[in-house]
């Protein structure tokens, strides 16, 4: 299993949740585009 953190902040948070092929998202308060943004780096 594995936990990492897209962000933590005033402007959002998420972490992402991986197990396997399984992943999920939790308490993702940015907005798409910015969600998007951190994804892919």
């Amino acid at each position: 299993m594995r936990f990492a953190s897209l962000g933590s902040g005033s402007k959002g948070n998420a972490t992402l949740v991986q197990a396997g092929a399984t992943c999920v998202m939790i308490d993702c308060g940015f907005s798409l585009k910015e969600t998007e943004a951190r994804l892919a780096r």
